[in-house]
């Protein structure tokens, strides 16, 4: 992506097949941090407006979903009036938000009819992409549930609560999100409990950090809260911190297999494609770049005990902790605007997100030259933050000991 400095900042793609037809996008005003002016707030409350009265004034899930579908066509007005691809996906988060607040909504409805009114206090969370605010129009869903049990004993809370996790997840999956092939989800036990279940299961986690309990540790890491009560996430995320600081060595493993990612870039800046299968001679640039980016800056805004869940909110955190050059900064904001560049283009492209299998893949010989060379760009910006981290986990460890 090329940036124009200037009075006013720009930023020119490179040229690229919109509908048959080649064009480039000018991103207009924009910061070295991805931040649009001040002049397109405008449009963006406009069409923000419009599209969650519609969520509000929704009264099934099958009208969420045809909202749901509108997302692609919504984030391509975004698109041409010179948002970048972090504020695109940023903004599309308040919209699957909105959705996500309907639907338990309606679940809510649903038990207050049956005669349940002892609801227990509770907050719903979204991991993943959606708790980083980096989903595109279509993505699985990724939730957990904390909750306090009240005057309540604790099988009848956990009853209520398992009861609410269920309709909410299959809620969601009406309203266009599918079940998570991983079970990361409320309805798992796993993933749901009381906030002193939650500190115990996150000590586990994180006092034995064998791979799977690693893997959970990140996961939970992208925690955002997006309805119920807000106070009991704030205590959820306090103790997860306090733990990280009490048991470091979660993060020091991390960061030593963070180099060790692959990335489908060898000598000579050769991309390497898939052999076989459906995506034979493509490259995977959500595996093959793009996570290996995320994870990166995701240790070390858990080493810096950072708040924020975004990529984006991270990196303004970490560059000041890292005393990151200018340089630096917008070489990193320009490999995760290339990466969500290409997930928002190829998610655009399908009718419904429900009918196909998540994609992440990109021909690299249907890409321009300039195209090709961003894409690579991209992935060696990536590499080296894993080898950076790799590094200052071995002084982590070092310090440690």
């Amino acid at each position: 992506m090329i940036r124009l400095k200037g009075a006013v900042a720009m930023r020119l793609t490179a040229p690229f097949k919109r509908f048959g037809e080649w064009s480039f996008l000018i991103y207009r005003n924009i910061g070295w941090n991805g931040k649009v002016g001040e002049g397109m707030n405008y449009f963006w409350e406009k069409e923000s407006q419009t599209l969650l009265m519609a969520i509000d004034q929704a009264m099934d899930t099958e009208t969420l979903r045809k909202i749901h579908r509108k997302l692609p066509e919504v984030a391509g007005s975004l698109e041409k009036n010179g948002y970048s691809p972090t504020e695109i996906t940023s903004r599309m988060g308040t919209w699957h938000d909105a959705i996500f607040r309907k639907v338990l909504k309606l679940a809510e409805e649903k038990f207050l009819r049956q005669g349940v009114s002892n609801l227990p206090r509770y907050c719903w969370l979204v991991l993943g992409s959606n708790g980083r605010r980096e989903a595109t129009f279509w993505t699985d869903q990724d939730n957990a549930l904390i909750y306090e049990r009240g005057e309540l004993d604790a099988d009848a809370a956990e009853e209520i609560i398992a009861t609410l996790a269920k309709a909410m997840v299959e809620g969601l999956a009406e309203a266009g999100y599918p079940l998570c092939q991983g079970n990361v989800m409320a309805t798992n036990p796993r993933w749901r409990g009381t906030l002193e279940e939650w500190r115990n299961r996150l000590k586990e986690w994180v006092s034995d950090p064998q791979l799977d309990h690693a893997r959970y540790t990140m996961i939970a890491s992208d925690a955002r809260a997006v309805a119920g009560d807000a106070a009991l996430f704030q205590q959820w995320r306090t103790d997860f911190h306090a733990l990280l600081g009490q048991y470091p060595g979660v993060l020091i493993k991390e960061a030593q297999r963070a180099s060790y990612r692959r990335i489908p870039l060898g000598p000579f800046s050769r991309l390497y494609t898939e052999v076989h299968g459906p995506y034979a001679g493509k490259v995977d640039i959500k595996e093959g770049g793009y996570l290996q980016l995320v994870e990166s800056v995701r240790l070390w805004a858990l080493r810096f005990r950072l708040a924020e869940s975004s990529t984006s909110e991270r990196l303004k955190g970490i560059s000041q902790e890292l005393s990151w050059s200018i340089e630096k900064e917008e070489q990193v904001w320009g490999a995760l605007d290339t990466f969500l560049w290409w997930r928002l283009s190829i998610h655009a492209g399908w009718e419904d997100g429900l009918v196909k299998e998540a994609d992440n893949h990109l021909d690299p010989e249907r890409l321009t030259k300039r195209e090709r060379s961003e894409l690579k760009g991209a992935m060696k910006v990536a590499t080296s933050l894993g080898k950076e981290v790799h590094k200052c986990g071995d002084d982590w460890d070092a310090s440690v000991g």
